[in-house]
C-alpha cells in the first residue's frame, strides 16, 4: 500500500514554475526626429530667406547702376534764368540725377550731392522732394562781385521721408532757403554757389 502511494505520487508530474517574462520594452519617443525636421524647415526658411534678400539686393544695385549710366547723359538747359536753374536743380534732386545736380552748381559748392548724407543714389525711391516757392529776390549775392552776374533765390520746400530713409538733418519743411547763384563770365550760365538756411541750421 505504501509503494502504491509513492508510486502514484511519483507519478504525478511535479509543477513547473514558469520562468518570468521580461517586461516589453516600450518603444522611444520619436520627439528627437520631430525636433530634427524642426530644425530642418527653419534652416531651410532662413536660407530662402537670406537668398531671396541676396537676390533683391543684387537687383536693386543693378538697377541703381542702370539709373546713374542713364543719368550721365544729362545735359543742363541753356539759357536757364537763376529761378531756372534752381528749379532744375530742385527736379534734379528729386529724381536722383546726381549728374544733373552737379551740373547746376560749381564744384566745391557745398550742398547736397552724391557723398553728403543728404542725398544717396537710391534715396529717390524713398525720398520726395518738392519746392514749395521759388522766387528770385531783387538783391545781388553778398561777396561775389567779382562775378559777371550774380543772384539769390529764395525756396520753402518740403522733404519727405519714408522707412527711416532720408538726411535727418533736413527736416520735412523748410523756409527761406537761399540759394545764391552766379555766372562767372560774361555768357556762362547761372550756377548755384552758396546755400543759406534761415532756420539756424548748418548748410547741407
Amino acid at each position: 500500500m505504501e509503494e502504491e502511494i509513492i508510486t502514484a505520487e511519483a507519478a504525478e508530474p511535479a509543477e513547473q514554475t514558469q520562468p518570468e517574462q521580461p517586461a516589453e520594452e516600450q518603444p522611444a519617443a520619436k520627439k528627437p526626429k520631430k525636433k530634427h525636421r524642426i530644425f530642418l524647415a527653419v534652416l531651410w526658411a532662413v536660407t530662402l530667406i537670406f537668398a531671396a534678400g541676396a537676390g533683391v539686393s543684387a537687383y536693386a544695385v543693378s538697377v541703381l547702376r542702370d539709373k546713374e549710366k542713364s543719368c550721365e547723359a544729362t545735359v543742363l538747359p541753356e539759357g536757364l534764368t537763376a529761378e531756372g536753374t534752381v528749379r532744375k536743380y530742385f527736379e534734379y534732386w528729386n529724381a536722383g540725377n546726381n549728374t544733373g545736380m552737379k551740373l547746376a552748381a560749381l564744384p566745391d559748392v557745398n550742398i547736397p550731392r552724391e557723398g553728403t548724407g543728404a542725398f544717396v543714389a537710391g534715396l529717390c525711391w524713398f525720398c520726395d522732394i518738392s519746392l514749395d516757392r521759388c522766387e528770385e529776390l531783387h538783391e545781388k549775392a553778398e561777396g561775389y562781385e567779382g562775378c559777371y552776374e550774380s543772384a539769390v533765390v529764395s525756396v520753402d520746400f518740403t522733404y519727405e521721408k519714408s522707412f527711416g530713409f532720408g538726411d535727418g538733418t533736413i527736416p520735412e519743411k523748410n523756409t527761406n532757403w537761399e540759394f545764391c547763384l552766379a555766372k562767372i563770365n560774361e555768357g556762362d550760365p547761372y550756377r548755384i554757389i552758396e546755400v543759406k538756411r534761415q532756420d539756424g541750421g548748418e548748410s547741407p
